[in-house]
């Protein structure tokens, strides 16, 4: 009985420790997507006041790599054109939605996702 009370407690504390936990999501529409001549990606999503970098397509930006940027980059451009909801989630940031620092200034995205 111990020994099974012992691997219950045990499943239960990896299950509880291997989620990451998200310290922000954000659920919007983008109005705009733009690439920048350094190739920042930047968005203007309707949760926060002002356009917001996700990546950069041209070098690594805060742990992003390139190859994950193009993705999201083409993802942010069908969430503007099919006018889809677009989720960002952010790990280790005291910003909220609405007060996501601007541009280079902004936590990078744990990740993102269309709806």
């Amino acid at each position: 009985m111990k020994k099974r009370l012992l691997q219950i407690t045990a499943g239960a504390i990896l299950l509880a420790t291997a989620a990451p936990a998200f310290a922000l999501q954000c659920l919007g529409t983008l109005t705009n997507v733009y690439l920048n001549d350094a190739g920042a990606v930047i968005i203007l999503p309707s949760y926060a006041p002002s356009y917001t970098q996700i990546c950069n397509i041209k070098t690594d930006w805060k742990g992003i790599s390139k190859d994950i940027c193009w993705g999201w980059f083409s993802q942010a451009n069908n969430a503007v054109v099919e006018s889809r909801q677009f989720r960002v989630s952010y790990q280790d940031t005291s910003a909220t939605c609405g007060t996501l620092p601007a541009y280079s200034n902004a936590p990078a995205p744990y990740y993102i996702m269309l709806y």
